[in-house]
């Protein structure tokens, strides 16, 4: 196998010492022909220890920005035009960077974006997760050279279109919504976003209920954070929060997909989980008239 020339594989990682590792160790296709740039989000430097077992990857210390700004920061110091962003605890498949680097075809205008596939089938909350983000590729990636959303945990952009655009909104402090933001800007700058649905990364994000809920709560924050951007610079999106309609096809989806035995206790779970994002968007707005 030869160089890849020009890419560096940015990962924000924060007290998750063992998922790193398996994430390091599953590079091993890719590490030392691209760069690799662990961005440690830890106040304590936790990931020093793992970095230490994998010769030529680089580690940055943040001092605890948040994973939209951490991310920034690896893009920052990545010495390549090519930015791969992947989480700590994804595994990619075989293939996996080569996929995104030939869809962008060296246009700086495209982002690609693969898929993320739950690697913890025995997890329910981890499934049903998984099943909330395939619901909303679906809706919104039905036409797979002009997409509208992708996670921000597997995609390839060129590094100077992605600076000049400011990266992330640090704003995000906490994982949910700055994904959905950036692809919201990368649009309206002219940039266009090609999902590839064959490139592959494996989730593995093991969580109970209380996680689970803990997650989604976070995502209604930044959900908040969204539209309230949403409202002052003008209606960015054009489609503002979602109707009744749309959480009945989120109800219905895992019937498409999973026998009736697991199908209907997803549903549920993915009640939850909106219900638990409607009381993170109305725990910011509270927070923010207290400010």
């Amino acid at each position: 196998m030869g160089t890849i020339r020009g890419v560096s594989i940015v990962i924000p990682t924060r007290c998750r010492e063992d998922a790193l590792g398996k994430c390091l160790n599953g590079l091993s296709e890719w590490r030392g022909r691209a760069e690799v740039v662990v961005v440690d989000d830890d106040p304590q430097g936790t990931a020093d220890r793992v970095c230490r077992g994998f010769p030529g990857v680089r580690r940055i210390r943040t001092g605890g920005v948040g994973a939209a700004a951490a991310r920034n920061l690896g893009a920052e110091a990545s010495a390549t035009p090519w930015i791969a962003f992947l989480d700590d605890d994804c595994l990619p498949r075989h293939g996996w960077l080569e996929g995104l680097i030939a869809a962008c075809a060296s246009d700086p205008s495209v982002l690609s974006a693969g898929r993320m596939v739950n690697g913890l089938a025995a997890n329910p909350y981890a499934t049903a997760t998984q099943e909330l983000l395939d619901f909303l590729h679906s809706v919104d990636n039905g036409v797979a050279d002009d997409a509208r959303f992708v996670a921000s945990a597997n995609l390839l952009v060129s590094r100077e279109a992605f600076l000049a655009m400011g990266g992330f909104d640090a704003g995000y402090r906490a994982a949910g919504g700055e994904d959905r933001d950036f692809c919201l800007r990368w649009r309206q700058s002219g940039g266009r976003i090609r999902w590839c649905s064959g490139v592959v990364v494996d989730h593995y994000h093991g969580m109970g209920l209380k996680g689970f809920c803990r997650q989604h709560f976070r995502y209604g924050a930044g959900a908040a954070r969204f539209h309230a951007l949403d409202r002052q610079q003008g209606s960015r999106d054009g489609r503002g929060f979602c109707g009744v309609t749309w959480y009945l096809k989120l109800l219905v989806h895992p019937f498409r997909r999973h026998s009736m035995v697991q199908a209907p206790r997803l549903a549920a779970l993915l009640a939850v989980a909106q219900f638990m994002t409607a009381m993170g968007v109305a725990g910011e707005l509270l927070r923010w008239r207290r400010a």
